[in-house]
């Protein structure tokens, strides 16, 4: 403990038991008594109040001295400036009292409250004390008067005699401290599924206050807000059958005295993504008509029935996707088109395109489409070939081939095409990619003993390339072998003769006819025509003549050929071969022999 005492009027500090005289006990406790019970009021026009025996030796009056009350000149209300009370030109220490017009006084270190007034409770040198200020509550912006004065006295125990070493006073701006700003930013629009989106809020206050942020969902489909008490905060827009809004509260808040707290909302627009539609699936015929003989198709794309529900679908991107690649008219165009591939024969391609839609708030979707380009032959019946029936031709004759009946299922158009593909010789085809070609049927050497079969080959092809072929055999007839025997030169007159055209034959097996005709010499009577040994009697020749008598045989077989040969027969008197005659007992044979010379 630091007690000041006195002696032959000069004050010393002494730190340890309390030692003063009986004289100088009384007087302190005179001063202190004279303070506390009765404080001097601190006012503009000095101090009022008593002083008792003993405070002047502190508080004595000087000239010369200064009183000054400094700190704080703006305070919002219900927030504390701190200020300091100081004595300057003065000798001794010197205390002070201190009153405000409205708000809270509040004490600092040797100083306390009395009666509402802040005093000190200690002797200081230099005489300084600090002290805080609340400013009291406002409805609208004010002032606030400090008033202070450090005193002296003369201890009589009256006013009588006391006056201020100086006295002041301090206007302090008391401000009103509105509620913060709170600003949740504009309306804005979010495409459904975006995750992240932002609520980026603000707040103010004008007295730069610490803030709070209290993010809340007050409409709309619930969602998560992710940070709800940051100044930021997230959430992932909801999926939604058409647009739909969300609305957000945003509060802040004052963490001070007063707390108060402002709100503000903001609404998203979640925008329902827009439909994509690329148009049904296509099946196409590379060509136009759907033939060999067809332009190439056009293709045509189209996302026509594209929408978007409470906006409209702004633009579209066509990108090819699956097989070999074409070129698209435009890639930006609500119905591009492409110029369809050739395919292989009977096969077909997919080609998948695939258009991405955008919504005037840029929302996308997408959707695909295949076109299946075939070739003209895919789905096309087979034609029907017809070669004509088989045909048997004799040799040399002119032979017609008939591919008329062929035909098509779907009634196109038929091409024909004809080939030897058997048979010996090779012949030449009149007319091969017709229809009804011809050519001469071969001779056939001698030395070929059967009938000799060419066979032809027709291949008829409908307009989309499909084929179909069927054969015809022609059998060209070799012709029968006429014999009609070998010559006979020594026959007798009168004798029967036999002609023989048994040798004759037909080299295909078939069956021959025969006729017999005489060419040449006296006619005799043939005992047939048709057959293969005809006979006849040789006629009587005048003496010792000779005469030859020519017959034909003219052999046909099932095809109608004929074949033809000759023989003579040399019918002789008796007498050429001087033959006597010889007599006959019995009268009824004539017995010939040769003559002798």
């Amino acid at each position: 403990m630091v007690v000041r005492w006195w002696s032959d009027g000069k004050d010393s500090d002494m730190t340890g038991p309390i030692r003063l005289p009986a004289t100088g006990i009384v007087a302190l406790l005179l001063c202190v008594a004279a303070l506390w019970p009765a404080p001097a009021l601190a006012s503009l026009s000095g101090i009022t109040g008593r002083s008792t025996v003993g405070c002047a030796s502190c508080h004595g009056s000087a000239s010369g001295a200064t009183y000054a009350l400094t700190g704080t000149t703006t305070v919002v209300e219900g927030r504390t400036g701190s200020y300091t009370s100081a004595l300057s030109g003065q000798a001794n220490a010197g205390g002070f009292n201190v009153s405000a017009s409205s708000g809270t006084l509040i004490s600092g270190t040797g100083s306390k409250i009395v009666s509402g007034e802040l005093t000190h409770t200690t002797r200081r040198t230099p005489p300084t004390f600090n002290f805080t200020w609340t400013a009291p509550t406002v409805a609208s912006s004010t002032t606030a008067t400090l008033s202070g004065c450090s005193q002296y006295v003369n201890s009589n125990g009256a006013s009588s005699g006391d006056g201020p070493y100086g006295c002041t006073t301090k206007t302090v701006n008391v401000t009103n401290d509105t509620p913060p700003t709170a600003n949740a930013g504009i309306d804005k629009t979010a495409n459904e599924g975006t995750v992240g989106v932002t609520l980026g809020g603000s707040g103010t206050d004008d007295f730069a206050a610490s803030l709070t942020y209290q993010w809340t969902q007050t409409g709309g489909t619930a969602v998560t807000i992710t940070n709800a008490t940051s100044q930021n905060a997230t959430f992932t827009a909801p999926t939604v059958a058409a647009n739909t809004t969300l609305t957000f509260r945003l509060t802040v808040s004052e963490s001070d005295f007063f707390q108060q707290g402002t709100s503000d909302n903001i609404v998203v627009t979640i925008n329902n993504a827009p439909t994509a539609n690329a148009g049904p699936d296509q099946t196409v015929c590379e060509n136009s008509p759907c033939t060999t003989a067809g332009s190439p198709v056009t293709v045509t794309l189209t996302s026509a029935s594209s929408t978007d529900v409470g906006g409209s679908v702004s633009s579209r991107v066509w990108t090819q996707t699956g097989g070999p690649a074409v070129a698209l008219s435009s890639t930006t165009a609500v119905s591009p088109t492409f110029t369809a591939p050739a395919q292989a024969f009977n096969s077909s391609t997919a080609y998948t395109f695939q258009v991405t839609v955008t919504d005037n708030n840029g929302a996308t979707n997408a959707d695909s489409v295949v076109i299946t380009v075939r070739d003209v032959a895919v789905g096309n019946a087979n034609p029907v070939a017809n070669a004509g029936a088989d045909q048997n031709v004799n040799e040399n004759a002119p032979v017609a081939l008939n591919g008329g009946q062929s035909s098509d299922p779907e009634a196109g158009a038929l091409t024909y095409a004809w080939v030897q593909t058997g048979g010996s010789p090779t012949v030449v085809l009149s007319g091969a990619t017709t229809a009804t070609p011809s050519f001469t049927a071969p001779a056939i050497a001698s030395t070929v003993t059967a009938n000799s079969s060419l066979t032809f080959q027709l291949t008829v092809t409908d307009n989309t390339g499909r084929t179909a072929t069927d054969s015809i055999i022609v059998v060209v007839n070799n012709g029968p072998n006429a014999n009609a025997g070998p010559d006979q030169p020594t026959v007798i007159e009168g004798t029967t003769v036999t002609l023989d055209s048994s040798v004759s034959n037909d080299p295909g097996a078939g069956t021959i006819t025969r006729l017999w005709t005489q060419t040449g010499g006296t006619a005799v009577t043939l005992s047939s025509s048709t057959t293969s040994n005809p006979t006849f009697v040789a006629p009587d020749q005048a003496f010792n003549a000779s005469q030859v008598l020519t017959f034909n045989v003219a052999v046909t077989d099932a095809g109608g050929l004929v074949a033809n040969d000759t023989v003579n027969i040399t019918v002789n008197d008796v007498a050429v071969f001087n033959l006597d005659p010889i007599a006959n007992a019995l009268g009824l044979q004539q017995v010939e022999r040769p003559h002798q010379q």
